[in-house]
């Protein structure tokens, strides 16, 4: 995780439909990616290893992708 830990999460969302701070952009595939450069969210998770959009969320969140890691996001 990088950023500010103790930040207020308020809604999970896709990256094209978050509103602001309080939103938390669930952005595990790479189609997903380049959305964090103009998304409102405070907060993205996102692939382990990703190389965020300039624009993206402050604090990332960064999963290993395999079959527990959604479940485990939601």
């Amino acid at each position: 995780m990088t950023g500010a830990g103790n930040h207020e999460i308020t809604r999970a969302v896709h990256p094209a439909e978050a509103t602001g701070p309080g939103d938390l952009a669930i952005a595990l595939t790479k189609g997903l990616i380049p959305l964090l450069g103009e998304s409102r969210a405070g907060a993205a998770i996102v692939p382990e290893g990703t190389d965020p959009p300039e624009g993206a969320p402050a604090i990332l969140i960064a999963m290993p992708l395999n079959r527990r890691s959604l479940p485990e996001a939601t």
